[in-house]
């Protein structure tokens, strides 16, 4: 694995193997419940991915529809520094790829 509790080992650990202490306990339970989050909505970075799983009757896939990609989605907000990516607000306000889809999506207005 070269995760722990959703948190990369690179951020815990320096590279003689011992502990950093760059994250609290809060911090690392907010992790793994955007992690949580992420799963729950079916998200995936590329929406194209969500096309091809609808067409291979994957039931959670079954809401999306062509075109639909967060970066349309009423509920992404764009970062400026990172153009393919943004915060998305039912994930937990973590960052998301402009061209993904989750069962969440909602048109923009």
């Amino acid at each position: 694995y070269d995760v722990w509790l959703g948190v990369p080992f690179e951020e815990i650990f320096y590279e003689d193997g011992s502990l950093v202490i760059n994250y609290s306990f809060k911090e690392i339970k907010d992790k793994m419940i955007a992690e949580k989050k992420i799963k729950m909505l079916k998200y995936v970075p590329d929406a194209a991915q969500a096309k091809s799983r609808k067409a291979a009757g994957n039931k959670s896939y079954k809401k999306y529809n062509d075109g639909e990609i967060c970066g349309n989605c009423r509920f992404y907000t764009a970062d400026k520094a990172e153009p393919d990516f943004g915060k998305c607000t039912m994930a937990a306000r973590q960052y998301v790829a402009k061209g993904g889809w989750c069962k969440s999506y909602s048109k923009k207005k």
